[in-house]
């Protein structure tokens, strides 16, 4: 992570060939992924793991792979509004798309929006709990 070289045409090192890697190869799904090993530098040297997750958001997702959480969760009637709204529309074009690849790809979107308000519920729920019936 430390070994990186920079000059007026090119940016080089090993952290910048793994987020290469990751986006070329790994990335299928609509997320901002991350290397574990940035993940474990920052949860072992800067951050205690709860402070890492609260103040960055960074999600470990099924394949392994840790990726960033964009929902502010802090915002609230955003939040609220993106988590119902968002995935209520990703419900209808689930019903619509027959392309397999975009498939995946909103099927993921909507887990992901699952686990998002289960985080926001955590967080901000107690008294106004984002509800919505779960379809599939």
């Amino acid at each position: 992570l430390n070994s990186l070289a920079i000059n007026e045409m090119m940016v080089w090192g090993k952290g910048l060939s793994e987020v290469v890697y990751y986006e070329e190869k790994l990335a299928i799904y609509p997320r901002i992924i991350t290397s574990n090993s940035l993940i474990e530098f920052f949860k072992a040297n800067i951050l205690e793991k709860e402070i890492f997750d609260e103040k960055y958001f960074c999600l470990k997702d099924t394949d392994g792979l840790y990726f960033f959480d964009y929902i502010n969760y802090a915002e609230l009637p955003y939040a609220e509004y993106i988590l119902t709204k968002g995935y209520k529309e990703f419900c209808e074009k689930v019903k619509k798309e027959t392309d397999i690849k975009v498939l995946q790809k909103y099927n993921w979107h909507k887990q992901y929006l699952r686990i998002a308000k289960d985080i926001f519920n955590e967080y901000y729920g107690e008294f106004n709990p984002i509800r919505w019936d779960e379809e599939t």
